[in-house]
């Protein structure tokens, strides 16, 4: 295997963790991103060389939503069309210059890869070539303000960045063109929230799936992973703010849709112990924000599928036919993977929410408004939500 081998492979024990040489390797393209981002401007012309035509994108497809409401799960069903091209975790080192490093890693003497649950530990299993959300450190380059909770995080219409356009257009294009037999770019980044009309006005063909999950098993699961990051290895959570997640942990952030009063009352609540309650009014700020936007804007809207979590689960193969249809990627070559995902999507069965009589009535008073705009409603007799019929909501 070699020096080069043993450097990038994980250790062993069966669990997620970042090899010794991807990590000082990528501590050390992060830290000289400026550099990178310039390489990626020759990667561009060696590309558009190589292919003999201007990189360009065809209907890009965005999985967003707030975290642990069924996005990777959808992205990882989504990669394995034929004709979707993904980031995936072997880009965690290097997510600037997708083609050359692609041809790298082919290079590189590797070892076996043997799929570990992912460190979110929910079941989910990667390997190196498992899909991953990589965007954030591309984004965080072009705009320094992103996640300054002080300010608006809101990126729509108005928004103008032309060496960021540029960069973004061809970066998909040379990640399209680096997968064989790819045609369409997907991508999931869950603080695209913010950034939709931002996205379409880029890509007038844009195609966003929009996740949502009932609030009080969202909120359940949210708080089950801010607990396991919290107690986290420094490496591995240092590696998780390198690519821009910073969802979870000691050092969460929170994304600012406009709102920085109601975020510092967020925070307040979280400091003094009150987690549910802090929780449900962040879900609800978001997705309240996601909503008005949808209602106002019909570019997005038609742009947009909303995607409940318990339909994903409950009515499988009906949600994913839709989602083949939303997105206009063919079903015939994804017969195979249209049963494996009709099978295998459920909700989860290793935890179930906890909370008490006043954290269910905080989660009730905060989030029925906006979840019945997401088409979901209270039970008379006990706080709990549920989606109402799909044909009585979409």
């Amino acid at each position: 295997m070699g020096l080069l081998g043993k450097l990038f492979s994980p250790s062993k024990g069966g669990e997620f963790s970042l090899p010794l040489g991807a990590y000082y390797a990528a501590r050390s393209i992060y830290t000289f991103h400026h550099f990178f981002v310039w390489m990626s401007k020759l990667e561009s012309r060696r590309v558009r060389k190589r292919l003999g035509t201007e990189l360009a994108v065809d209907r890009p497809i965005y999985v967003t939503g707030c975290a642990r409401s069924g996005t990777t799960i959808s992205i990882e069903m989504l990669s394995k069309h034929p004709e979707v091209a993904t980031h995936r975790y072997h880009h965690m080192v290097n997510p600037y210059m997708p083609y050359w490093w692609e041809r790298l890693v082919d290079f590189l003497p590797l070892p076996e890869d043997t799929p570990v649950e992912r460190l979110h530990k929910d079941g989910v299993m990667v390997v190196r070539d498992s899909p991953e959300a990589l965007e954030e450190p591309s984004w965080t380059h072009f705009f320094k303000h992103l996640h300054d909770e002080s300010q608006s995080c809101v990126l729509d219409e108005s928004t103008t960045n032309p060496k960021f356009e540029r960069y973004y257009r061809e970066h998909m294009a040379k990640l399209v063109a680096s997968q064989p037999g790819a045609t369409r770019y997907a991508a999931k980044n869950n603080y695209n929230l913010t950034r939709m009309e931002y996205l379409l006005k880029q890509n007038p063909g844009a195609k966003f799936l929009l996740y949502i999950r009932n609030p009080v098993n969202h909120i359940a699961s949210l708080m089950k992973q801010n607990r396991l990051f919290t107690d986290m290895g420094k490496r591995t959570l240092r590696m998780t703010k390198m690519i821009g997640h910073h969802e979870f942990g000691a050092d969460r952030l929170c994304i600012n849709v406009g709102n920085t009063d109601r975020i510092r009352e967020v925070r307040e609540l979280w400091d003094q112990g009150h987690a549910v309650r802090g929780w449900a009014m962040y879900w609800s700020d978001l997705y309240d924000f996601v909503a008005t936007r949808l209602e106002e804007n019909p570019a997005l809207r038609e742009a947009t599928l909303v995607v409940r979590y318990e339909e994903l689960c409950a009515n499988s193969e009906e949600m994913i036919d839709r989602i083949l249809a939303h997105t206009g990627l063919p079903a015939e070559p994804f017969g195979a993977s249209r049963k494996h995902y009709s099978e295998k999507l459920r909700p989860p069965r290793y935890y179930n929410p906890s909370f008490s009589d006043g954290e269910l009535d905080d989660v009730a008073e905060l989030c029925s408004d906006t979840a019945n705009r997401f088409g979901y409603r209270a039970s008379e007799n006990e706080v709990r939500f549920e989606p109402r019929p799909a044909a009585e909501f979409h």
